[in-house]
């Protein structure tokens, strides 16, 4: 069967549709690609120093500090919604997985976990007679 002009035609525009949309998404990927290559260097969450990234942050005890500071315990942002409603806890990456805060029901970021802080120095009985 000898094929129309026609039928030529059309499959001369289906090649050029897809080379131009082909080369749109090109265009589209290199563009993402170069707003993403050079990350803007990042502050830490907790504390907002710029000198540090939440992982090295000299805090020693992150989980109180986040508390005191009304952040909130998973995102670490300004505590203006419940953890539970936080949209980060979906990247579970982030989360504590230890044992321990598994059992008490404690959802936070895995950089605050008080397992990792040290105790807060209560007073003793003596001290506070004195």
């Amino acid at each position: 069967m000898k094929r129309s002009n026609t039928q030529d035609i059309a499959d001369e525009a289906k090649k050029l549709a897809i080379a131009s949309a082909t080369a749109q998404y090109t265009q589209i990927f290199l563009r993402q690609m170069r707003t993403t290559a050079a990350p803007a260097p990042t502050n830490c969450k907790l504390c907002n120093n710029k000198d540090h990234t939440l992982e090295t942050c000299p805090i020693e005890n992150k989980f109180r500090f986040a508390q005191d500071n009304t952040k909130c315990l998973i995102c670490l942002k300004t505590k203006s919604h419940c953890h539970r409603s936080c949209r980060s806890i979906k990247f579970v990456e982030n989360l504590c997985e230890k044992d321990e805060c598994d059992t008490n029901g404690l959802i936070h970021n895995k950089f605050i976990c008080p397992q990792n802080c040290p105790p807060i120095a209560t007073p003793t009985k003596k001290a506070a007679k004195n």
